[in-house]
This record gives C-alpha cells, structure tokens and sequence, in this order.
C-alpha cells in the first residue's frame, strides 16, 4: 500500500506505515478520537529545525569535542608543548560566532577544526 502525508488511520494503523514514516522524514500523530470514540492517527511532516535549534546542536558538539581534550590542558599532563591543543580549543570556542553558523548544527557542512590530537 501507498502511504503519504496527512493521511489518516481511525481505529490503528498498519505497522508498516512507521517503517514509511522512517524512510520520508514524517512521524505519526494521535488526533483527538472520532465521535464514536475510535482513535486516529495521521501521517505528518517533520518540521524542519530552527535556527535555535541548529545552535543548540553545534554547541552540544562542541562542548563534547572540548570536554574530550580536557585531560591534555591539564597542569600535570606531561605534555611539554600544549600550544596546539590550546589553538584547536580556542578555534571550537570560536565556531559559533563564525560567518554561517549553525550550519547544520555540527553535521558534515559545519567548518570543525583539525583535532591535532588525531
């Protein structure tokens, strides 16, 4: 069977709809019951995220990158040349206030410096 948006179940839905729903970016949303008491359900359209959205996904990414290399700034890391470190941190503190930010929110077209770390 064909699925598509909007597209309404009373009473259940088949399962195979949500593998759809999946594979086309939708989900599926309760509706109030009909009169009679059965539920329905419809086929909706993900929304795309908001700019707000997107931030908070770059930072989460950021602050988890950050939190990673923690241990090598560390006074006692015996490390004798932590420069590199420092600069990549610093270049992470930076990207949200870069020309394009949020990307799309730390995905493959966000702008990551090089980890010199590896």
């Amino acid at each position: 069977m064909s699925y598509k948006l909007n597209q309404i179940f009373i009473g259940k839905y088949p399962p195979e709809v949500a593998v759809w729903c999946n594979n086309n970016n939708a989900y599926i949303k309760a509706l109030e019951d009909t009169a009679d008491g059965k539920k329905q359900y419809q086929i909706c359209a993900v929304p795309a995220p908001t700019q707000a959205d997107l931030f908070t996904s770059l930072r989460s990414q950021r602050d988890a990158l950050l939190t990673a290399t923690d241990y090598y700034v560390m006074p006692d890391y015996p490390a004798t040349d932590k420069s590199a470190v420092i600069a990549y941190r610093q270049a992470l503190r930076d990207l949200p206030s870069q020309s394009g930010a949020p990307w799309d929110g730390g995905g493959p077209n966000t702008p990551w410096p090089t980890n010199p770390l590896g």
